[in-house]
């Protein structure tokens, strides 16, 4: 029974090893595109959010990608690198959370900095998902009332 689970494992690795590779891939990247969306969020508006889940999956997907790549180039010792991509996760997202907890520690500090001198700040702290994302973008992407009235033409007086 053993054997034939093994051999099927063997048989299509790449039917599914492939495709894990490349969702690890995508989610590093995503991951990576909101850091850069919170970046332009702090310099253009003075938005402040915790960035810490973000390197936190950072690590995770890119322990378990190393994993998954050197299963695909030795299929044979494919459990052992499977075994290898968890413990590689585990390791990673350690790191991304100490990478995470420490940026969100650093701008905390900012913060209050900028709260004590009385500056105009942001702080949120939206759930890393896709709706916190939209919920942010649907904040921030919204003209103020009265932009949207000096943008409208203005109607003669009949």
């Amino acid at each position: 029974m053993i054997e034939t689970v093994l051999s099927w494992l063997y048989d299509n690795l790449y039917n599914y090893m492939i495709p894990i590779c490349a969702l690890c891939v995508l989610r590093i990247v995503v991951c990576l595109l909101e850091l850069n969306h919170i970046r332009r969020l702090r310099d253009k508006k003075s938005v402040f959010r915790f960035v810490g889940s973000q390197y936190r999956e950072i690590g995770t997907f890119t322990g378990i990608l190393i994993g998954s790549v050197l299963v695909c180039l030795l299929p044979r010792l494919g459990l052992l690198f499977a075994a290898a991509a968890a413990a590689l996760g585990v390791i990673g997202y350690r790191i991304g959370r100490c990478k995470g907890d420490e940026a969100d520690r650093l701008w905390q500090e900012v913060v209050n900095q900028l709260s004590a001198n009385e500056q105009p700040v942001n702080p949120i702290h939206v759930e890393n998902n896709i709706h916190g994302l939209i919920d942010t973008l649907d904040v921030f992407d919204e003209a103020p009332a009265e932009d949207a009235q000096d943008a409208s033409p203005t109607q003669p007086n009949q």
